[in-house]
């Protein structure tokens, strides 16, 4: 049992409005560190998509190409680049024939060109060219933290290694 005391206000239990504030600041510390953290977490995230997508279409492509002899060309789908948030995948294009959907929703619109030269839809619809006989041209373009400069990967029948064009994301 506590003593009794004559003064009231010492005999109040809880806590003082410093550590309260320390607690704030400690909370505070830990959200600075883990949103941005989270952030760029979930746009890596994002980017995995595209790197697995243009991996399945590259190898589908080929598939296709050892059955029929050429490859099959498509325009962006989606048509619209997602944006921050993902957006279903519509089908269409020659994806539909080549077999190729992704589960569930995307944040990057994919397209395949034909040639060694293809139009770079990010610096001004400039063309750009790559060598080694090129048939095809695998693209990737996202707009993932919403800022909108466009983040853009390809590869292409010759080489497997994905290019990412731009740094954002």
């Amino acid at each position: 049992m506590k003593p009794f005391s004559s003064d009231p206000l010492r005999d109040r239990e809880g806590f003082t409005l410093v550590e309260l504030m320390i607690v704030v600041a400690i909370v505070a510390i830990l959200a600075a560190i883990a949103i941005p953290n989270y952030i760029g977490y979930r746009w890596r995230v994002a980017r995995t998509e595209a790197f697995a997508n243009l991996g399945t279409i590259w190898k589908m492509e080929e598939a296709y190409r050892v059955e029929r002899q050429g490859y099959l060309t498509s325009s962006w789908v989606p048509s619209t680049v997602p944006g921050t948030s993902p957006d279903p995948w519509p089908g269409g294009g020659n994806f539909d024939t080549l077999g190729f959907s992704p589960k569930g929703k995307v944040y990057y619109r994919y397209g395949v060109a034909g040639g060694t030269t293809w139009q770079d839809n990010l610096t001004s619809n400039a063309f750009r060219s790559e060598t080694d006989g090129v048939d095809i041209v695998i693209e990737a373009e996202g707009d993932v933290d919403g800022d909108g400069a466009k983040s853009q990967l390809y590869n292409t029948d010759e080489m497997r290694n994905i290019v990412l064009k731009t740094t954002n994301f």
